[in-house]
């Protein structure tokens, strides 16, 4: 996940070309070994501004912007006035000028979860959305014109300050004209984390992760419970939950966000020893599957800072209301997973199979190398096993990149073929970014991961800075030379403890804002970073 504020969120309505993608397929052990076709790598080198502009009139590409053309505003449960402007165009957070998106802003009164607020919460009143990120985008299986993105929606960029909020499109994406904060998990202080799905009957899920926290004096993230200053003890402290917009909604607010009489929990949590994060989910769309509309959702528990990973699932119903959410399971691991696993993506076959990757990092050789397994389940979610080890060792690109404002997060992107393969089979497959060639390894039960690898080179396949005008062109390593940052054993490893208590930015002096990541190249240890700007979740 990119977590870098930005002022709008600008939407491709064509793609530029086709990511990387590592075919990988898992087959009997008695079919034919033959080696892979080498991989064709990326070209290395420079590329002039003229020649990237005029790749979008050749693709026939454009950019529409999706948040900006109406005003949203919401109540926070939790209000946060410090302003680190006019610094990267930080602002503060603003009272509202007015919603122009319909939704309710909460300017009448506290929302429904926010009743039995401490005091000093909720805000006294709405307040302007005034920043975006991590974005997330779906299209309507019933309607390959109707598509709904979810993102951060902030009011506070400063304190990390935010729900999650939603744009909706009918035309293919050229315009965009529902938007507003999801409503339903007003009294947490953050939901995070965007991730959606649509059903087969045209009802879009949004998987959300609400939290709570209250700011020290010096602007830190506090998650004590049990306090007076604890943001809502009438609510968990943490919780994975669903909102559903249903087929055919005409406003803002047509969200169902309650189950059974109280918010649609997957579960919750209390926020000693526990830490739900890392959720996604998929909806089985495949009308000839034996599970077709089964939602799953999974997501992982940093239990005493040691991710596990659980999964639940629910049948999705016509007027997008679901049955109740199945007892959470936790999900079989490989040997050797002391310090747990993560980032869970789970995909569906047109035959019903489910598949999820997870990732595990490797606690003896300092946190260097991560390994990504595959679990699957054949009857609906009941029952789960270990389908193979699609990636045995694989160093990782570390955080941050020197020459770029790009930080590294989930290791790979995963898949499922809707083609049958030789075997009578749909192929998982994922994609991976790394700076070195690894070579595929036997997976678990039989079988073997087959497949070409092609590398994208960090320092060759990202944007980066801009060095010198005249001829322009993009610093970076020379051809076939990626380069790295820091120390990625450290790094990989700060990421994935994820401290508790996250700084947030308080004002500073000139001198100390030029040492932040995004100001200017860095190299240090996780220790030694700067305050983030975002909460790692």
């Amino acid at each position: 996940m990119i977590r870098r504020r930005i002022a709008q969120l600008t939407v491709p309505a064509l793609l530029l070309g086709s990511p990387l993608v590592i075919p990988l397929t898992i087959v009997p052990a008695v079919a034919a070994t033959s080696a892979p076709a080498p991989a064709q790598l990326l070209p290395q080198g420079t590329q002039t501004d003229t020649s990237y502009a005029n790749s979008f009139a050749a693709a026939h590409a454009t950019n529409v912007d999706a948040t900006s053309g109406q005003v949203s505003c919401y109540r926070p449960e939790v209000p946060y006035f410090t302003n680190n402007g006019p610094n990267d165009g930080y602002t503060g957070m603003s009272a509202c000028p007015g919603a122009t998106t319909g939704e309710d802003t909460g300017a009448a009164g506290p929302y429904a979860t926010q009743i039995g607020s401490n005091p000093g919460y909720p805000a006294a009143n709405p307040m302007l959305v005034k920043d975006h990120s991590e974005s997330d985008i779906r299209v309507d299986p019933t309607n390959s014109m109707h598509l709904i993105g979810s993102v951060k929606w902030i009011v506070s960029a400063e304190g990390y300050n935010h729900l999650l909020g939603f744009y909706e499109s009918f035309d293919g994406g050229q315009t965009w004209t529902h938007a507003g904060h999801i409503p339903g998990y007003e009294g947490w202080t953050d939901n995070t984390d965007p991730v959606g799905a649509f059903d087969g009957f045209g009802n879009y899920y949004e998987f959300i992760l609400p939290y709570q926290f209250y700011y020290n004096a010096d602007g830190t993230h506090d998650y004590k419970i049990g306090t007076p200053l604890e943001p809502n003890p009438a609510q968990p402290a943490e919780a994975v939950a669903m909102a559903v917009r249903p087929r055919g909604a005409a406003s803002a607010t047509d969200w169902i966000t309650t189950h059974a009489g109280h918010p649609d929990f997957v579960a919750t949590y209390d926020s000693v020893g526990n830490e739900p994060d890392k959720q996604w989910m998929t909806i089985d769309a495949n009308p000839n599957s034996p599970h077709y509309n089964r939602i799953y959702a999974m997501w992982v528990d940093f239990h005493t800072l040691t991710p596990v990973p659980f999964v639940s699932y629910a049948d999705a119903r016509p007027n997008g209301t679901h049955t109740d959410w199945s007892t959470p399971q936790k999900l079989p691991l490989t040997p050797h997973n002391p310090q747990g696993v993560t980032y869970l993506l789970p995909h569906v076959d047109p035959n019903g199979t489910i598949y999820t990757t997870l990732t595990n990092f490797n606690p003896k050789k300092g946190y260097c190398c991560a390994s990504v397994f595959v679990d699957k389940s054949t009857d609906g979610g009941k029952t789960w096993s270990v389908a193979g080890t699609a990636v045995p060792s694989v160093t990782p690109p570390p955080l941050i990149y020197p020459n770029t404002t790009f930080r590294d997060g989930i290791e790979n992107t995963f898949a499922v073929g809707n083609q049958l393969d030789s075997q009578g089979q749909y192929p998982p497959g994922q994609r991976q970014r790394e700076p070195c060639r690894r070579v595929p390894a036997q997976p678990h039960g039989g079988g073997r991961w087959h497949g070409q690898r092609e590398l994208l080179r960090p320092a060759a396949g990202l944007p980066r800075r801009r060095i010198r005008r005249g001829p322009r062109s993009w610093a970076g390593a020379g051809p076939g030379q990626p380069q790295l940052h820091g120390q990625p054993a450290a790094l990989r490893r700060g990421q994935l403890l994820r401290e508790r208590e996250h700084p947030v930015l308080r004002p500073e002096s000139e001198t100390a804002r030029a040492q932040h990541p995004a100001d200017g190249a860095y190299v240090g240890s996780a220790a030694q970073l700067p305050a983030p700007r975002e909460r790692e979740r």
